[in-house]
């Protein structure tokens, strides 16, 4: 019989979890100190040995890495699940004890106008280099590898052009209310702004801007005309190992997965920042006059979904099964941690993965929104002292997931 273990307790630990104060309990006999400890260059980085060619096509495929990569530069871009993969890179580094590179202004970026400087690192040493960084900043490698060993594994996002834009204009507009965009009048402002968008991105700066091909300037693009664009691109293709499509995230994840030699639960998700707020339906005339002004975007966003779909069709027959394996633990995963009344849930042994258990308190890291994670790192960081979270007497329950059967232990 295949069982999930349950610990069910008898308060709601949602209710009772500090999560500032309470990682460190997670993080067990570990120091919070250590977590950000100075590295030198020659620290420890599993191979990129997972990236294969298939002689009759030329194809790269992925299979699964021998040795777990610790470096990581992952590049924050706006509104393309870059909240859900900060999040897991966080947890990452929090559950093997590396070193995190944080803003030092409490936010969730180093920069949204300029690329990596040492001012902008918190407590910044000349000489220090970081294990993980996942943070807002203007991508410029060159800049970066001067506080990441030589050997980081570059991971990016891309998301559909139209889809990141709108989600950019409703948030900007009605949740963090940026003046440029409640400016617009009328009824049906998007498409107020798409008629003529230099006439409301004239007076600010771009990088102040979140409408006008802000995933290119997030990849640090500078250029303007389409020549240059895809001259540009071809660069951030030697850049980066690995950019994710927003559209087939789990697979993504899988082969984030497989590239980087981390575990599935390290790839656990639950996608954050669900807009809530007033919404516009996609239009043909929406996205064509959007195609007109975000050019460099979809040149960036074609080239990277091009490349992205030959790498899945590259893979075998046992990629997919992983996948559906994948999916059907973070639907589980999922319902778990919508849940008040079970703590604890035992994910069996299977040829992708030992068996692990996620608890509650790793629901409340899964559903951290960027902001407070950033928080209760920067807290570590600083080393407070806080009292312990509260935990709660639990009982055990066998539920055999095949047939549905509770046996009370």
């Amino acid at each position: 019989m295949t069982f999930l273990m349950y610990f069910v307790g008898s308060e709601n630990v949602y209710h009772s979890l500090n999560v500032f104060n309470g990682y460190i309990a997670l993080l067990g006999h570990k120091l919070p100190q250590q977590i950000f400890e100075k590295r030198s260059n020659d620290s420890y980085n599993g191979t990129i040995e997972t990236i294969k060619d298939d002689s009759r096509t030329g194809i790269k495929f992925i299979v699964q890495n021998k040795q777990e990569i610790h470096h990581v530069f992952f590049l924050k871009v706006h509104k393309a699940a870059s909240s859900t993969g900060m999040n897991i890179m966080m947890r990452f580094a929090l559950s093997r004890n590396l070193s995190i590179m944080i803003p030092r202004r409490i936010r969730n970026s180093f920069s949204q106008q300029s690329t990596l400087r040492a001012d902008l690192i918190l407590d910044y040493s000349p000489g220090t280099v970081y294990d993980i960084a996942c943070n807002h900043v203007v991508f410029e490698k060159k800049k970066i590898i001067q506080f990441m060993p030589p050997d980081t594994v570059f991971i990016g996002t891309v998301r559909h052009p139209f889809s990141q834009f709108r989600s950019a204009f409703l948030y900007y507009r009605n949740t963090y209310y940026l003046k440029y965009l409640q400016d617009i009048p009328g009824p049906n402002p998007m498409l107020t702004y798409l008629k003529n968008p230099l006439r409301y991105e004239t007076n600010i700066s771009k990088y102040l801007s979140f409408t006008n091909n802000r995933m290119s300037l997030d990849y640090g693009a500078t250029v303007q005309d389409t020549e240059a664009m895809k001259r540009y691109v071809d660069r951030l293709d030697q850049d980066f190992h690995l950019i994710l499509l927003v559209e087939r995230f789990n697979e993504s994840l899988v082969l984030l997965k497989r590239l980087l030699g981390w575990k599935t639960k390290d790839i656990l998700h639950i996608p954050q920042k669900r807009y809530r707020g007033p919404t516009v339906i996609k239009s043909q005339l929406l996205e064509s006059l959007h195609k007109k002004w975000a050019r460099l975007d979809y040149i960036l966003y074609g080239h990277f979904k091009q490349k992205f779909e030959s790498l899945l069709a590259a893979q075998d027959e046992m990629f997919y099964k992983e996948l559906d394996y994948f999916k059907n633990i973070l639907s589980r995963t999922t319902a778990f941690c919508a849940q008040f009344e079970v703590q604890s849930l035992l994910v069996p042994k299977s040829r992708w993965n030992t068996e692990f258990t996620v608890t509650s308190s790793d629901c409340v890291l899964i559903k951290m929104k960027s902001k407070t994670m950033n928080k209760m790192v920067r807290n570590l960081y600083l080393n407070k002292k806080t009292p312990p979270p509260k935990y709660y007497k639990a009982q055990v329950k066998l539920i055999d997931i095949r047939h549905g059967i509770q046996n009370t232990q």
